[in-house]
């Protein structure tokens, strides 16, 4: 018997769990995880649909999301993303294929083979684009009867006209659609943001410069590729604001030169609130012993850290040193008073891993230091 976790309001799992069918039978709130696949065809998206099984115990015969289904009790959203893909269409995916684009609600109750069923959904979404050819894939008979490749703005205007052919969530779509369109925005924006940090940043010769922005950005980047489930336009945003507002450097309250930035250039108050949240857990002196609660603020603390570390964090503590008029030693001691800590505190498996090899390069550099010195 299959087995889902009971989730609260907010689609997390309360520690019971309860059978697929009771959870039908009831309208229980449950978790799935839904994936999109989708390609560019000329200008066109399109998107995968698979047509559902005649013997499924909802909506047979009609075109629905590429892969979705239910999360096993324990499993996480992205294991069984992944877990769909391979056994509804024989796509096998790394979990670095997909990209987490939001969640979304399913609540309807509705008769089927003369038995009423209730639904009550907590979904999250991904996109995968990697190529597919259809005419390899290998669909389980039992859940698909066949795909097709559809036109991405056409479904979305036939939808709510054409339930005699699909059976989509329109708030699943939407969350497609509105990942897609703000992957357009993120170009225009983060280009807007670059040269705002330049401008910013102009007359800082310090650590904390336009250079450290954007090494941070491309920490983030390498690190979130690596990490599905964050927002990729959020991390990308923080990291290139995440010193717009350093209280070393401006007396501003409430991250008031990135929300002045964000809201000039038409970012919704509900993303500025998530920029700002991620980067206000990003400094290592106000968040001593407290890592980010969100992903994407684990993901732009551990790019911030490890500009901290290796050559790069060498020469920023020697160049912010000289500018405060710090001692060879105070700005040594600085080494053990935080830069060595930073391995350990690392949130992210590929910043632990970026880590180790800059963490082994300070070591290395503290070693000749000392040697070098001894004669003083």
């Amino acid at each position: 018997m299959e087995y889902f976790d009971i989730c609260d309001e907010n689609g997390q799992p309360t520690g019971e769990i309860i059978s697929r069918e009771k959870a039908h039978e009831e309208g229980i709130l449950h978790r799935t995880a839904h994936t999109w696949v989708i390609r560019q065809n000329g200008e066109r998206t399109e998107i995968l649909l698979q047509k559902r099984s005649d013997e499924k115990d909802s909506f047979p015969g009609l075109y629905d999301t590429s892969s979705a289904g239910h999360i096993p009790a324990g499993s996480k959203p992205l294991e069984s993303a992944l877990r769909e893909l391979w056994e509804e269409l024989g796509i096998q995916a790394e979990p670095q294929d997909l990209r987490f684009a939001g969640t979304f609600r399913i609540q309807y109750e509705k008769e089927f083979h003369g038995k009423m069923f209730r639904d009550n959904e907590a979904a999250r979404v991904y996109v995968y684009e990697k190529t597919v050819d259809i005419e390899q894939l290998k669909l389980q008979e039992s859940e698909v009867s066949e795909v097709r490749w559809f036109d991405l703005l056409t479904v979305a205007e036939e939808l709510e006209k054409r339930r005699d052919l699909y059976c989509i969530p329109a708030e699943g779509l939407q969350v497609l659609m509105d990942h897609l369109k703000k992957r357009e925005n993120i170009g225009r924006l983060t280009e807007a943001a670059i040269t705002y940090i330049k401008a910013l940043f102009l007359d800082n010769a310090g650590g904390h410069d336009a250079d450290h922005t954007l090494r941070v950005y491309h920490n983030a980047l390498r690190i979130a590729a690596n990490e599905p489930d964050c927002d990729q336009y959020i991390t990308a945003l923080a990291a290139l604001l995440h010193d717009a507002d350093d209280h070393k450097l401006f007396a501003t309250d409430n991250n008031a030169n990135t929300r002045n930035f964000l809201a000039e250039h038409l970012v919704e108050q509900e993303t500025a609130d998530r920029i700002c949240e991620a980067i206000n857990s990003v400094s290592f002196s106000q968040n001593r012993g407290q890592a980010p609660a969100t992903l994407e603020g684990k993901i732009v603390q551990d790019a911030d850290r490890l500009d901290a570390m290796g050559a790069i964090g060498i020469a920023r503590t020697f160049a912010y040193g000289g500018e405060h008029g710090r001692s060879l030693r105070d700005s040594v001691q600085h080494f053990y008073d935080k830069l060595l800590l930073l391995k350990e505190l690392m949130n992210t498996e590929t910043g632990t891993k970026m880590a180790e090899k800059r963490h082994a390069f300070l070591e290395t550099f503290l070693n000749e230091l000392k040697e070098e010195a001894e004669a003083i």
